[in-house]
């Protein structure tokens, strides 16, 4: 009897992470805020933007391997340029943002100042 065999590919989007973003300001908000306003990378190396990652670069990491490991961290969805966070806790921190595709995180823009909670 005859056999039919159904195969089903599903393929991966194939692209690298993307370029940094190209300019970025980190501005304190009240007490315990942080504004980040960027734009947006033009290159996305082949992957469609799916958000963005803000960290204090200064913080420990729980992994090695990526910025998103850092924290605090906040994630941000795509098509925003602009990001308040509050309930930041009390300390010192060197904001930074990298953007994110399929491949992972792109190269961050990093805060060359610090900013500093009571």
């Amino acid at each position: 009897f005859p056999v039919t065999i159904s195969v089903v590919y599903r393929t991966a989007e194939l692209c690298n992470p993307p370029d940094a973003v190209p300019t970025a300001s980190f501005t304190k908000v009240g007490t315990d805020g942080v504004q980040v306003t960027w734009t947006a990378p033009t290159n996305t190396n082949g992957g469609a933007l799916q958000g963005y990652m803000s960290y204090d670069i200064n913080a420990p990491r729980r992994t090695p391997d990526a910025p998103g490991t850092y924290w605090p961290r906040y994630s941000i969805l795509p098509g925003r340029t602009t990001f308040i966070q509050y309930g930041i806790p009390a300390g010192t921190y060197r904001w930074a943002i990298a953007p994110v595709n399929a491949a992972g995180y792109g190269d961050p823009f990093v805060n060359n100042t610090t900013i500093t909670y009571p």
